[in-house]
């Protein structure tokens, strides 16, 4: 395993164990992530992350700071989604998530 892989599993794990504490990203971090306007959940055929079939995906209108056109694109693999719907980290990014479509 390179450092850099390391180093993303090991970022990824501290994230979801502060996300399963109940912890949630601070204001600063929410308003430079993505933000994904009228989106929806969707399940999609990823053989190539991790060996899993299907995994779960956000599928919205997407933008930010810098990039404000909005998009219609999909995220990756959903690793821990909000119980209060406000964000989502996915494949170590995290997005803030807007009206739900």
């Amino acid at each position: 395993m390179t450092q850099q892989k390391a180093d993303h599993y090991g970022e990824t794990r501290c994230a979801l164990e502060f996300y399963a504490s109940g912890g949630v990203p601070s204001e600063a971090a929410l308003a430079k992530a993505t933000q994904i306007d009228d989106w929806f959940v969707v399940y999609t055929d990823a053989p190539a992350w991790h060996g899993m079939r299907r995994v779960m995906a956000i599928e919205g209108q997407m933008f930010s700071e810098a990039h404000p056109t909005r998009i219609d694109a999909s995220t990756g693999p959903v690793l821990w989604l909000d119980r209060k719907l406000r964000f989502a980290y996915c494949a170590g990014t995290l997005y803030r998530l807007l009206k739900r479509h």
